[in-house]
């Protein structure tokens, strides 16, 4: 169970789709048996992502 939409959140800003499976490899190696850490870590991830770099232009 989700416990952070972090898909949503990419999608409604506009975050390439690969940009959020390099995060999610990322946080599956860091936190192998952790759901929730995993999730937040991926969250947190775009969220500074999103911060530095905005959405892409033209998707």
């Amino acid at each position: 169970m989700a416990m952070f939409d972090y898909m949503s959140f990419a999608n409604s800003m506009r975050i390439d789709s690969a940009v959020v499976a390099s995060f999610e490899g990322e946080a599956k190696e860091e936190f192998p048996n952790d759901d929730m850490l995993r999730e937040l870590h991926i969250m947190r991830a775009l969220k500074t992502y999103f911060n530095k770099f905005g959405a892409l232009s033209g998707k």
